[in-house]
């Protein structure tokens, strides 16, 4: 992993030239030298991407907080008119996005927004892509909810009708988190599982391993865990007392590996392609080949189960980047026979 973060550290530092192709600007929320994975992977397909098409891509970082990421997009919407990307590919800011999209109205700067959804509340002030907005032109996010039905059936499968389980979650401020939590008790229900509790972790390992000793108490008869991610699975896989039915979700190097030597049921991902993707449609975009006429204005990504079968050709293939991906394959502007877009492709026979 320290190879990896060494050499995206040289690759991250520059924009990507490209004499014809569109000039995309991408905020990414983590600072360039980041420990997260997702990142660390998500922003090298990125890159990928951007070569593989020929896009002037330029990266900036941010710090790890909305705040801090507010920041780097006002930046870009206050550079004088010549110096403003294309396009503008961000996730959208907590408590901020109507002020961003309203910002980036006057500045005339078509944005993409990915990897998260908007809440409820916000989305009745911003509507959807393309309407209130016209430089809003679309919208990428993970489908969380189909992300933690994955997860419970895996945990159904693995400890039967009526069994006690927990639900771990993120934090009760992310959308994903609530997104997934309440997946977690509506899949239960429907599946007879006997979900005690939802508990939540804040993300952070440190937090599950101190409150796991006391759900093991409130809970003893407890066959599994469901929860929203790799990193805090990992303090109930580190626990060796008693071994539970776990899933989680985020495709990690370190959950991948728990579940291929079976220390954890399962982990469901691959949403760390999804940028990667809004890039193509972005520059079939502006080649003139509108996405709305694929898949809509929204696009869900899907997520995929890594289980005993197939978690160890998944490490290879994705983590270990053994089966390197020509994004000029996905494009409909490279292949004009291309109906439709074939994303999910790259899961096939996993």
């Amino acid at each position: 992993m320290k190879a990896l973060i060494f050499g995206l550290y040289f690759l991250l530092n520059f924009s990507i030239a490209a004499s014809k192709g569109p000039k995309i600007t991408f905020i990414s929320p983590d600072p360039i030298n980041t420990n997260n994975e997702f990142w660390i992977i998500t922003n090298k397909e990125i890159i990928k991407a951007a070569k593989d098409l020929n896009i002037n891509l330029e990266v900036l970082y941010s710090r790890s907080h909305y705040s801090f990421y507010l920041e780097k997009v006002t930046e870009v919407i206050k550079r004088p008119p010549e110096s403003r990307p294309d396009y503008l590919m961000i996730l959208p800011i907590k408590r901020s996005t109507q002020q961003i999209l309203q910002q980036l109205e006057t500045a005339k700067i078509k944005t993409l927004f990915i990897n998260a959804q908007i809440n409820e509340k916000e989305l009745q002030a911003t509507g959807i892509p393309r309407d209130l907005y016209k430089n809003w032109i679309g919208h990428f996010y993970p489908d969380d909810t189909q992300a933690a039905a994955l997860a419970a059936n895996e945990v159904y499968k693995a400890c039967g009708k009526n069994a006690e389980i927990v639900a771990i979650n993120g934090s009760h401020t992310s959308n994903a988190s609530l997104a997934r939590e309440k997946s977690y008790i509506n899949v239960s229900k429907s599946l007879s599982l006997n979900l005690k509790q939802s508990f939540y972790g804040n993300w952070k390992k440190t937090s599950v391993s101190k409150m796991l000793p006391f759900i093991e108490m409130r809970y003893p008869n407890l066959c599994g865990f469901l929860v929203s991610s790799d990193l805090m699975a990992e303090a109930i896989v580190d626990q060796k007392k008693k071994s539970y039915k776990v899933c989680s979700i985020d495709w990690t190097s370190n959950g991948l590996q728990h579940v291929i030597n079976g220390e954890q049921l399962c982990t469901v991902g691959g949403h760390f392609f999804e940028p990667a993707f809004a890039l193509v449609t972005l520059f079939d975009y502006h080649m003139g080949i509108d996405f709305k006429e694929d898949f809509g204005l929204i696009y869900k990504t899907p997520f995929y189960i890594a289980n005993k079968k197939n978690a160890q050709k998944i490490y290879t293939k994705f983590i270990m980047n053994k089966n390197t991906i020509n994004y000029r394959n996905y494009s409909k502007f490279y292949n004009k026979k291309l109906k439709k877009y074939n994303f999910v492709d790259i899961f096939k026979k996993l």
